[in-house]
Order: structure tokens, then C-alpha cells, then sequence
């Protein structure tokens, strides 16, 4: 763009160029790849100088801080996409398939190689070979892992059904928050914590009976308590053999995953985050 028309820009229409070019143009690369932080400055600095008017005659000043102008325009932000967390919501719909698309041919190829994410996820001391695997399917890694506080995990919920691809104590099945957050101190007790649902527990002919172990050493009196009241809440509740369990997205209220959802959910969380 010529700079004449550079400077005849609003500031409203040269946000408009941002959001419709400067940051759709890595909208493929973003889609499949994590961004490197450097290739983010650098987009971000060519970003605020066509936003802030700068050239090589004049250097223009930045009268608000970038993370300011990236806010939802009804929180005094202009709505300039994030592109750290842009590419995180497009990276997780590959997460979100993985748990979805079944029957795909390219999730197969993929389990074949690497195994299956949520597994994968949970069972840290069961990775085998890291090296010979992909920055890709890494990334994906990390993003699904449901031991880390900021991950894609705390948005989904799962429905039990076979039990065999729920975290036990890391997913959201029985209510709004994880078992390791309701029942902290039984969580620190247990001698497994990487386990799905289906390995807490077996079948007696057509009654499933839940066990809960315990490290002998460490027992007392209030992981006792918290036991019992877990073992309460399981007997209202079984696995079904043959059906496997499902997710749904908790956010945008139709049980679908939304790139635009996650998105807003963490510059929320980074906003939360800054006030805190």
C-alpha cells in the first residue's frame, strides 16, 4: 500500500486491514503449526507500525500497549486478533477431532505411530520413543495435557460410557471440576494418578465394583473421609461396555467445538490473569 493511502486511513480502517490481512495472511501456517515467539514479535511490530502511522520519516508513538488493543472491543479493546492465542484455538481443533473422528483414516495413521493422544496425554511414563516424533504431534501433546492448569482440557467435558478415554482424576466427568481438585488430599494418596476411569475398577460378571487404592504409609483420618465420600459418588455410577465415552465443548452452549470460543476464552483468562 502506498503510504499516502497509509496515512489517509482512520484508525478504524486500518484495523479493519489488520484483522482482514496482516493477521489472516499465516492463517494456513497458524492452522498447523505453533508459531515461533519470534515470528510473533515480528509480526505484532509490523502490525503497530501500520497501526500507529510509523515510516521512515516519521516515527509515530504507541499511545496503548499491544495487549490493550488485542481486548473484545466491548472491553475497550479494538479486537485485534492475538496471534500467540489464535494459533493455540486452531492448533486445539485438531485435539478436538482427534477426540471426535472416530472412523478418520489420518487419526489411525497417526495412533498407529504415536499412540493414542488422550492416553498419551495422562500416561506420561508410557511415552516411548519422543524422538522420533513430530514438533506437530508434541505440540498437540501439550496442549491436551490435562495435568497443565491453562490447558485445553479444562473447557471439555466428558460423558462416561466405557470409561476408556477418561482421565479419572483429571477430567471433568462427575461435575464441573476434576476428581484431583474435589478430593485434593485422597489425589496426593494414591499411588497412580495417570489412570482413565476403566483401569479403577473391574467387572464381576455384569457388576462393575470401583477400587480406589490407597498408600498405606501416608493414611489417616481425612483421606479416609474424602475416600468414602468418592466411593459414594461412584456407586451412583458405572462404566457400559461397548460404546465409547464422549466429549462435549463446554463453552458457546452447543457442545461444539468453535475456534472463536476458545480464542475468547483465553484473552479473557489472560485479562483475569493481568487484573489478578
Amino acid at each position: 500500500m502506498p503510504p499516502w493511502i497509509g496515512r489517509m486511513l482512520s484508525i478504524g480502517g486500518r484495523v479493519t486491514l489488520i484483522n482482514s490481512v496482516l493477521s489472516n495472511v499465516p492463517v494456513y501456517y497458524l492452522s498447523f503449526f505453533k508459531i515461533p515467539a519470534l515470528v510473533v514479535e515480528e509480526i505484532i511490530r509490523i502490525q503497530r507500525k501500520f497501526l500507529w502511522n510509523h515510516n521512515e520519516e516519521k516515527k509515530g508513538m504507541n499511545w496503548v500497549s499491544w495487549s490493550s488493543m488485542c481486548k473484545h472491543q466491548n472491553e475497550g479493546g479494538l479486537g485485534i486478533k492475538d496471534l500467540a492465542k489464535f494459533n493455540k484455538a486452531l492448533l486445539a481443533k485438531w485435539v478436538w477431532r482427534f477426540l471426535n473422528e472416530e472412523k478418520s483414516i489420518w487419526k489411525g495413521v497417526l495412533e498407529s505411530r504415536y499412540g493414542v493422544l488422550v492416553e498419551r496425554s495422562i500416561q506420561k511414563t508410557r511415552v516411548g520413543r519422543r524422538s522420533m516424533e513430530s514438533v506437530w504431534w508434541k505440540d498437540l501433546m501439550k496442549l491436551s495435557d490435562f495435568d497443565e492448569a491453562n490447558s485445553l482440557s479444562k473447557f471439555l467435558s466428558f460423558k462416561l460410557v466405557d470409561g476408556k478415554m477418561l482421565p479419572f482424576w483429571y477430567a471433568r466427568w462427575l461435575g464441573q471440576r476434576p476428581l484431583s481438585e474435589v478430593f485434593p488430599t485422597l489425589y496426593m494418596a494414591v499411588p497412580s494418578r495417570e489412570v482413565c476411569v476403566n483401569s479403577m475398577g473391574c467387572w464381576d460378571e455384569e457388576l462393575w465394583n470401583w477400587q480406589v487404592d490407597v498408600n498405606t504409609e501416608v493414611l489417616n483420618v481425612e483421606i479416609l473421609n474424602e475416600k468414602r465420600e468418592l466411593m459414594e459418588i461412584l456407586s451412583e455410577v458405572r462404566p457400559r461396555m461397548g460404546v465409547k465415552d464422549s466429549v462435549v465443548w463446554s463453552l458457546g452452549g452447543i457442545g461444539e467445538y468453535f475456534v472463536k470460543s476458545y480464542y475468547s476464552a483465553l484473552v479473557d483468562e489472560d485479562d483475569t490473569t493481568r487484573e489478578d
